[in-house]
């Protein structure tokens, strides 16, 4: 649902999502992969405002969008390799075949 807050247009994570083609849950990564890495790219991620509610919705500004897909483009496979094994552990070998 967009909102509108001091002439400024904003839009959910959900529905940024939707327009760049990925998962609200894949934005949110990329935002928790930012605060652990030392990559210059971090830097081109838009600013999240969480605050124009009393829920905590995260929003973006509408002019925003372009920042999120040029982002979206720059990811390379394995970039968020760091991440994913801090938050999910290194599961190498622990996988197992049902029997």
């Amino acid at each position: 649902m967009s909102k509108a807050f001091e002439n400024e247009k904003y839009i959910t994570i959900g529905e940024a999502a939707k327009i760049i083609g990925r998962g609200s849950q894949t934005i949110k990564n990329w935002y928790e992969w930012a605060l652990i890495t030392k990559d210059e790219l971090h830097k081109t991620l838009p600013i999240v405002y969480a605050d124009l509610d009393k829920k905590g919705t995260r929003y973006f500004k509408v002019e925003d969008i372009p920042k999120l897909e040029a982002f979206r483009d720059s990811v390379k496979y394995g970039m968020m390799s760091e991440l994913s094994r801090t938050k999910w552990g290194e599961r190498r070998g622990s996988y197992q075949k049902p029997k």
